[in-house]
């Protein structure tokens, strides 16, 4: 089983970025059979314990010496890990290990010397330790790296302050409209909303708790998850009384989602 890159850009109008599009993937103790995997994203599912994980994709450049610098550009490198090009480190990213797990919210960019490409067919190989039953892979991109520094800031940028920014809006919201229902007890639509808006604050504020050690961690998927049950639930309770008049169905649908989505998830 060998992945293949495809040789097509995502990024409109750019050249000479090749996409990391088709991958191996294997537990580095062999205790999981090596499997194909397409990226992006792709989640490949594996059992809850810790294990140590390698990810192999070629990648074809045709002039390294096009470029004076070379950069691979992962999206979402949640698990953290070594990255090697052709053997050489180019990059490493704190990974879990059977003490500690680690979950990154933000992209990475690794500069890739000219020096450490071939002409033709190149090797990427990504190694990360992990306990999640669903092993996030995501996209990842290698071209000049003037050209992947601009997708790369946009995105950081957005994943840097958006939690904080939402937790903050979303937690002024949920004591205004909490505020409300204390004070008028019969307005029960600001309570759905209010603890909508509370739901919505509680699962920004786990986007911002990791590192975290690996006792921590059941706790803090509960905690994610609590915020999900809390935001659907109220969420879809307002649209319920809000429905309930006139659009009997839907009304029906609201409670059939807020009772089963939390547990679907």
């Amino acid at each position: 089983q060998s992945g293949h890159a495809v040789a097509a850009s995502s990024l409109p109008g750019e050249q000479d970025v090749q996409v990391i599009a088709s991958v191996t993937v294997r537990s580095e103790d062999e205790s999981l059979p090596q499997r194909s995997a397409s990226l992006p994203p792709q989640h490949v599912r594996s059992p809850r314990s810790f294990r140590r994980f390698v990810m192999e994709a070629p990648f074809v450049v045709q002039d390294p010496q096009a470029h004076p610098l070379w950069a691979i550009y992962i999206a979402s490198f949640a698990h953290g890990g070594t990255v090697r090009i052709n053997g050489v480190e180019v990059g490493e990213v704190p990974t879990s290990d059977e003490q500690w797990t680690v979950w990154h919210t933000r992209p990475f960019l690794f500069s890739i010397p000219s020096s450490a490409l071939h002409p033709g067919r190149n090797q990427l190989v990504v190694r990360w330790g992990g306990r999640e039953s669903l092993t996030l892979l995501s996209a990842m991109y290698v071209g000049p790296a003037d050209v992947l520094s601009k997708p790369y800031q946009q995105r950081l940028f957005w994943q840097n302050t958006m939690a904080q920014v939402a937790l903050v809006h979303s937690l002024a919201i949920a004591a205004i409209l909490l505020g409300i229902y204390g004070l008028r007890r019969h307005l029960n639509h600001y309570l759905n909303l209010g603890v909508g808006a509370l739901g919505f604050s509680i699962i920004m504020l786990t986007y911002m708790l990791p590192p975290m050690p690996g006792w921590f961690y059941p706790l803090w998927r509960a905690i994610h998850i609590s915020g999900i049950a809390l935001f659907t639930s109220g969420a879809w309770l307002f649209l319920m009384r809000e429905a309930a008049g006139q659009h009997r169905w839907f009304s029906r649908f609201c409670v059939a989602w807020a009772a089963s989505g939390p547990l679907v998830y």
